[in-house]
């Protein structure tokens, strides 16, 4: 087995690539480094930056998680087309046997059912994990990525998606009012529309459309900031985005069926943390219908690690490449 160790662990978005090395099976990913995407042209040369600073054996197998729709033999960065690279290229050039990619929340979904409670922030209650339960996890970053967790006879089977692209819909007035400029502005407003860093930008601007008040456009991290200040412009903002994700992450539960848990993910999410309003989070979750009871079981976390999606990449090799550990 100790030949097919260490393998390459990366976690592509569309704002930074992050990197690892995991030695030897059930390890935990080291060797740690986060690339700001704007520093390179490639993925290739990211990549190359990461192995050329390694000490040791260089890893001849990989997992690569990326933000955006995976095909044989190549994948698509929804949010950074210049580094789509086809796999065989990335292989060759850094002679590994096995290069597998994946979707990012693919990863993350496999990795769910590793989360221990040190892992995750409750939102409301209840908080208790139903480990049999599906898992499902929704995270606003540079996009908004779905994925969820389904236990099988073979054991934890990760589902990808796009369910970031779904319609986006809302029973707070004031959302809906936002959505309906979006929809004048956009002829469609998607869920990724609004709830990820750019679309918390968006709803930002949009809301001081609807109020007849326009708002100059600020980067999340400037709405988040102004927003710790008290600004009550950027608090609107964000009362509003959690109306939007309240209620999506309710639908993404239902769809699935997700009696173990929805979980958060994202930077967006992380960042705006001290804003998280509990009580209204778990109303929002909660608020459809005859179904309310369904969901008032189902336990919501916020997942403050930020290694799970490498992790989840690591169990997909062990999974994927399961007869060649022999």
């Amino acid at each position: 087995m100790s030949d097919v160790y260490p393998i390459l662990v990366a976690d592509i978005g569309g704002t930074h690539a992050r990197f690892g090395v995991v030695r030897s099976r059930g390890e935990a990913p080291g060797e740690l480094r986060t690339i700001p995407g704007q520093d390179h042209d490639s993925l290739r040369s990211a990549l190359e930056t990461y192995l050329s600073a390694l000490s040791g054996e260089l890893p001849r197998r990989g997992c690569i998680a990326v933000a955006g729709p995976v095909e044989p033999g190549r994948f698509i960065l929804t949010n950074r087309p210049q580094w789509n690279t086809p796999l065989s290229i990335l292989k060759s050039a850094f002679d590994l046997d096995v290069l597998d990619v994946i979707n990012d929340f693919e990863a993350l979904a496999a990795a769910l059912p590793l989360l221990a409670l040190s892992d995750l922030q409750p939102i409301g209650e209840p908080s208790a994990m139903d480990r049999d339960g599906t898992l499902a996890v929704v995270g606003p970053g540079t996009g908004l990525g779905v994925g969820a967790a389904i236990r099988t006879k073979r054991g934890w089977q990760a589902l990808p998606g796009e369910g970031g692209h779904v319609e986006l819909a809302s029973p707070d007035l004031r959302a809906r009012a936002a959505i309906a400029e979006g929809a004048r502005r956009f002829g469609r407003v998607s869920a990724e529309r609004f709830l990820s860093g750019p679309g918390l930008e968006l709803l930002h601007v949009t809301l001081g459309e609807v109020d007849g008040s326009p708002r100059r456009p600020e980067d999340a991290a400037s709405i988040a900031a102004r927003a710790g200040r008290g600004d009550k412009a950027a608090l609107d903002t964000i009362d509003v985005f959690f109306h939007l994700l309240a209620s999506f992450a309710g639908d993404v539960a239902l769809m699935f069926g997700a009696r173990g848990g929805l979980f958060l993910s994202g930077g967006v999410a992380a960042r705006l943390k001290p804003h998280i309003d509990a009580r209204k989070f778990r109303r929002d979750f909660e608020n459809k219908g005859r179904l309310q009871p369904y969901l008032a079981v189902i336990p919501v976390n916020l997942i403050v690690t930020d290694t799970l999606a490498l992790r989840g990449c690591a169990v997909h090799l062990d999974g994927a490449h399961e007869g060649d550990l022999s």
